[in-house]
């Protein structure tokens, strides 16, 4: 190696050292990657698999995987799924015209946490300045059959959508929507049979839209009230529960809806009222059914934790699944459906209906 290549190599030696002294290694970072929401951060409520399945089916208790709420105590029952149509109609009117059309407005509300076969739900209508008294009123179903199979039972998840019918050129009014944490109304209030004005009720509703112009849906919430099961009134073994006052509910109410005139005195509003229930039920020895319970570990989380995870309630109660968050699939569905919207007014807005009761859906 000559002098002057010997004094290249030093020098590059020199170089390639001072280089090596000089790099600095960059920190990995080793943080915990951090969960999608704030629910979720930190092993909050959505972040237990049971209570993120509940979270799911208030939002969606049509065709949602029914699922256990995350009620206090121990206690455990089975799950289903009820739903039943209702129509709503004026009686008393004078005049009319058989099938000719007319505006009608109507109060319909329903409290689950009050449901037996004569109680829950509150409706009553007025037509051209009259009014029809107020019904308190329940239902006969999977839950409340006498001589059926349930000892107790309570709410778990419920929504109720009003489904606009007939033709697009004669439908008519408005349709508000709206939760509170208890009855509308009460006999203490508006005995049965008594006038009410279905305008007092609109400032009481929270989202309002013309009729047919989207999914008219309100989904409920329970309350501390609701957690309390409600003893079927057939076997006489529980207080049934009747008189709470703080149970959540949701209502509908129809101004100047349209509504076919069925004889000259009555009107049946043109469209009905789907209500779907989940309910937690024990069995009845009583009956003999064969059917046996057991007590469950409560969720780490309680009802109220769960609740407090809702950002934005109006879209919780009013959109529930149909709520969409951003992208690029959310957007294109979104899309879709407001396409839907203005090309059908909403009806075509449907989503499959769930079975009734827990069932094998895949192997």
């Amino acid at each position: 190696m000559t002098k002057k290549t010997a004094a290249l190599q030093t020098k590059l030696n020199r170089i390639w050292a001072a280089t090596k002294v000089g790099v600095r290694k960059k920190k990995k970072k080793t943080g915990a990657r951090r969960m999608g929401g704030g629910a979720n951060r930190g092993g909050g409520p959505l972040s237990h698999p049971a209570v993120a399945a509940w979270d799911r089916l208030l939002r969606d208790p049509c065709s949602g995987t029914l699922a256990h709420p995350a009620y206090a105590g121990t206690d455990n029952g089975y799950l289903a799924r009820t739903v039943e149509m209702f129509q709503v109609g004026f009686a008393g009117a004078t005049g009319l015209v058989q099938s000719n059309v007319y505006p009608m407005d109507a109060v319909w509300s329903y409290t689950p946490g009050q449901h037996t076969n004569a109680s829950g739900i509150v409706a009553f209508s007025s037509f051209n300045n009259g009014t029809s008294g107020v019904a308190y009123q329940g239902s006969s179903n999977f839950v409340t059959t006498p001589g059926g199979a349930i000892q107790k039972y309570r709410p778990v998840a419920c929504c109720a959508k009003w489904l606009p019918l007939g033709a697009y050129s004669v439908r008519s009014g408005v349709v508000a929507r709206g939760y509170t944490t208890g009855p509308v109304c009460s006999s203490s209030q508006v005995p049965s049979g008594s006038a009410a004005n279905v305008n007092a009720f609109l400032p009481l509703m929270q989202r309002t839209d013309p009729n047919g112009s989207c999914a008219h849906e309100v989904r409920w919430l329970p309350t501390e009230t609701d957690e309390t099961y409600i003893g079927n009134m057939n076997l006489n073994a529980y207080n049934t529960n009747v008189n709470q006052s703080g149970g959540g509910t949701i209502s509908l109410v129809l101004k100047n809806v349209d509504a076919i005139a069925t004889t000259t005195t009555s009107l049946l509003a043109n469209g009905f009222v789907e209500l779907t229930v989940i309910w937690e039920w024990t069995p009845s020895a009583v009956t003999g059914t064969g059917l046996s319970s057991a007590p469950k570990a409560p969720m780490p989380f309680n009802s109220q934790q769960v609740l407090s995870t809702i950002s934005d309630l109006g879209a919780y109660l009013f959109e529930g699944v149909r709520a969409v968050s951003g992208g690029v699939p959310g957007i294109i569905e979104a899309g879709a459906r407001l396409g839907v919207r203005y090309l059908t007014g909403g009806v075509s807005e449907v989503r499959q209906r769930g079975a009734s009761m827990p069932q094998i859906t895949a192997y």
